[in-house]
C-alpha cells in the first residue's frame, strides 16, 4: 500500500514534501545499482548530480526492465489512515482510504513495513514562525516543501531569507539567484550545515548569517529582527543585545527539514521517543586511530545521544524489539541512500522469511553495541552523536 507522505492527521491525499526542480544531493556514482548501470539506462554519460525525474525514472526501470508488470499488483493513489495490531491472531488490520473511488477498507497482513520516508511532515521551528507571524511579517513564509512551479514569482528581484543551512538551503539559495532574486540571507543557528562551508557564492548575492534566529519584525512587516542564540542551548534563547535587522524582506523560506510521520500507526507500535536509550559504551573506551588523532588527541566519550536509528536500543535491524512483525526503514547514515535502502530491504525479507533470525535479547543487545563502537571510531559519525567530540573537532580544525 502506498502511503502519500503527508500529514496522517489532516485526512485526504497530501502531495510529496518535494519541491520542483529538485535534484539528488549525492553524486550519482554513490548510487549506481550493481545489476542496472546508467550506461545501461540513459545510453549516455551523465552528469554527476541527477534531477530527481530522471533518478525516479532510473530506479522504476530497474524494477520493471524484465518484469514490466512488477507494479500491478501495488496500490496507488492511497492513504493510510490507520494501523492496529491483534496480539491474539498476530496480524494487523490496515484501514486505507483510496482517493479514486473514495472508498475505505480494511486489510489483515501477517507484517508491516513502515517506509514513509524522512519528510512525512514539515518541520517549522515554532518559535520563529511565532515571532514572524505574531509581528505582522508582511511577506510571504513558506516551507522549502511548497517550492513549485511559481517559486519565480516569489524570489524574482526580491529580497529573501532562508533559515537552515543544510543542502535545500544551498539549493534553494543558488536556484532564487538563478531565477533572478536581489538578495538572499542564509540564516544559521550553528554554522554546522553545508551552506555554511561554501566558499563564494554567484554575484557574491548571497550571505550567510551564523550563530542568529529570526525573532521578531521591523520595518512595518518588512524587516525582520535576527537575534544572536547559543548553537549548544536547545531551547530557544534571544539575546536582544546582539540583533541584526535586515530590511525589505520579501520572502522567507523554512529549510528545517522533516520529521517522520507516524501518525497513522496505533501508539503501541509507533518507535518510542527513547533515542536516549542507546546502546551503552564502557567509559574506559577509547577511539581507534584515524586521520584526525593527531589534530584531536584522545577526545574522552561525551553523553552519547543515538540520532540515528540504528544506534536505537529499540530496533533490531530495523526491526521493532517491543513487536517483531513491524519493520522501520529509517533514516540511513550513508552517502550510498540507493544502496542502503536495497541492502535493508534484503536484510528485512531475509528476518520475515526466517532466514536472518530473531536473536535472544542478550544477543541483540551485544549486537546493538558492538554497532555503536564501530560507529563511534567514524570521525564523522561520533562528530553527530558526541557533543564532547564535536566540540572538541570545531574548536581545533573549524577556522
Amino acid at each position: 500500500v502506498e502511503y502519500d507522505g503527508g500529514d496522517g492527521n489532516e485526512g485526504g491525499m497530501k502531495p510529496t514534501n518535494m519541491y520542483d526542480s529538485l535534484w539528488t544531493n549525492a553524486a550519482k556514482e554513490a548510487m549506481e545499482f550493481f545489476d542496472y548501470t546508467y550506461l545501461e539506462h540513459f545510453g549516455a554519460s551523465m552528469p554527476m548530480f541527477l534531477p530527481r525525474k530522471l533518478a525516479l525514472d532510473y530506479i522504476l526501470k530497474r524494477c520493471t526492465r524484465n518484469n514490466p508488470s512488477f507494479f500491478d499488483v501495488v496500490q496507488f493513489n492511497t492513504s493510510v489512515e490507520n494501523v492496529t495490531f491483534d496480539a491474539v491472531s498476530s496480524t494487523f488490520a490496515v484501514r486505507v482510504f483510496d482517493s479514486k473511488s473514495g472508498c475505505t477498507s480494511v486489510t489483515v497482513f501477517d507484517y508491516v513495513i513502515w517506509a514513509g520516508g524522512n519528510n512525512g511532515r514539515r518541520n517549522i521551528p515554532p518559535d520563529v514562525d511565532q515571532a514572524l507571524k505574531s509581528g505582522g511579517f508582511a511577506g510571504k513564509i513558506m516551507h522549502s516543501s511548497q517550492v513549485d512551479t511559481n517559486f519565480d514569482r516569489d524570489v524574482r528581484h526580491k529580497n529573501v531569507i532562508i533559515v537552515g543551512d543544510q543542502h535545500s538551503a544551498e539549493d534553494l539559495a543558488l536556484y532564487a539567484i538563478k531565477l533572478g532574486a536581489q538578495r538572499v540571507d542564509i540564516v544559521s543557528r550553528g554554522g554546522r550545515g553545508v551552506a555554511t562551508d561554501m566558499g563564494s557564492w554567484p554575484d557574491n548575492k548571497v550571505t550567510v548569517v551564523e550563530g542568529y534566529l529570526p525573532t521578531g519584525v521591523a520595518c512595518g512587516g518588512r524587516g525582520v529582527i535576527l537575534s544572536k542564540v547559543e548553537s549548544s542551548n536547545p531551547a530557544f534563547t534571544e539575546n536582544i543585545d546582539d540583533q541584526i535587522a535586515l530590511h525589505s524582506v520579501d520572502t522567507v523560506i523554512y529549510c528545517t527539514g522533516y520529521d517522520c510521520n507516524f501518525s497513522m500507526l496505533d501508539e503501541s507500535l509507533r518507535p518510542q521517543s527513547s533515542r536516549a536509550q542507546g546502546a551503552h559504551v564502557d567509559k574506559g573506551w577509547k577511539m581507534s586511530e584515524n586521520a584526525l588523532s593527531r589534530d584531536l588527541g584522545h577526545v574522552p566519550l561525551g553523553s552519547v545521544s543515538p540520532e540515528f536509528a540504528f544506534l536505537d536500543q529499540n530496533f533490531y535491524r530495523g526491526r521493532l524489539r517491543s513487536n517483531p512483525s513491524i519493520f522501520f526503514m529509517l533514516e540511513s547514515v550513508h552517502e550510498e541512500h540507493l544502496l542502503a535502502l536495497d541492502v535493508t530491504a534484503w536484510l528485512f525479507l531475509a528476518q520475515i522469511t526466517g532466514d536472518l533470525p530473531l536473536p535472544a535479547d542478550c544477543e541483540i543487545n551485544q549486537f546493538n553495541r558492538e554497532t555503536l563502537i564501530e560507529a563511534m571510531d567514524s570521525p564523522l559519525l561520533r562528530r553527530q552523536v558526541d557533543p564532547a567530540y564535536r566540540a572538541k573537532w570545531e574548536n581545533t580544525i573549524r577556522v
